[in-house]
């Protein structure tokens, strides 16, 4: 017998499996002669030497007529089955304590850790799931952070701190927010969301200090929003807004020099203060000193 080098056959995906079966069990040509080999599991592609054995031709040729008898008998099974007498007397005995998995967890029912992570990882459950805890842009009551403990926020804040956007990854989630079957998808579940609206009304009825001391750490986006909310004629109008979006990067770049260009010390001092994004005070701090340079 040369079992390692059937193993080699079958590993390598060769199609030989009575040169597989020949070498596992240490058969001549001789002995073979007038024998078929037949798959157990009826699978023609799993030629693993313990799925295979030696039968007659009369042996093999019964085999098959059973495994087609069963395949013919599937339509009658399935319309027995959908019979309500038999529905009601599989489900009286699937209910409650008649099921195997009555009162146990889905962690109970493998016996190692290793084996439960692994069909984690292959379903994509809890944590495993690269959604879980995904906020999107879903906020206010709709945000699904809300429903984590703090030891898991923080797990999950961590984790995404620690993750490296390739180019590829950040243009994939860019197309999927311009696709209208989920914008409608983000806007269905927004809907009936206040949160917002009582944000404003909070902000609205703070006073100038308590809005600076409010906005301490705080991204520029939400200061840019809260800004607009106590002063909505600074907010650009849609035509205005339309012409931003066709800027190029160099025009943009451009209009931000200019900005910065026209504060005094004192105002940019305080533009630089409310910015919660150190990159971005990195790169208002490089095009200061290359413009006053």
């Amino acid at each position: 017998m040369d079992r390692k080098l059937a193993m080699e056959l079958y590993e390598s995906g060769s199609t030989r499996y009575r040169r597989i079966y020949m070498l596992w069990n240490g058969c001549s040509g001789d002995s073979m002669e007038g024998f078929h080999i037949h798959h157990k599991d009826n699978d023609h592609s799993n030629n693993r030497p313990d799925n295979l054995e030696k039968l007659t031709v009369e042996q093999h040729a019964k085999k098959h007529e059973e495994y087609t008898e069963f395949i013919r008998m599937q339509p009658i099974a399935v319309k027995k089955a959908a019979h309500p007498d038999v529905r009601a007397r599989v489900a009286a005995k699937i209910t409650g304590e008649g099921n195997g998995s009555f009162g146990k967890t889905l962690r109970s029912r493998f016996s190692t850790e290793g084996a439960f992570e692994d069909f984690c990882i292959k379903h994509r459950r809890g944590e495993n799931n690269s959604q879980y805890g995904n906020v999107g842009r879903i906020s206010g009551d709709k945000n699904p952070m809300k429903k984590l403990t703090d030891e898991q926020k923080a797990l999950w804040l961590e984790k995404l701190s620690n993750r490296e956007f390739t180019e590829e990854h950040l243009s994939n989630i860019r197309s999927a927010a311009k696709r209208p079957e989920r914008r409608a998808k983000i806007s269905e579940r927004m809907q009936g969301n206040t949160s917002n609206q009582k944000s404003k009304q909070i902000i609205l009825s703070m006073t100038e200090s308590e809005i600076e001391e409010h906005c301490i750490g705080k991204s520029q986006c939400y200061i840019t929003k809260v800004s607009y909310w106590r002063n909505p004629e600074l907010r650009p109008t849609r035509q205005k807004r339309s012409e931003m979006v066709h800027l190029t990067d160099v025009q943009k770049q451009k209009r931000l020099e200019d900005r910065i260009l026209a504060m005094t010390d004192e105002q940019f001092q305080a533009k630089i203060a409310k910015i919660a994004s150190k990159y971005y005070v990195i790169k208002l701090n490089a095009i200061r000193s290359g413009i006053t340079a």
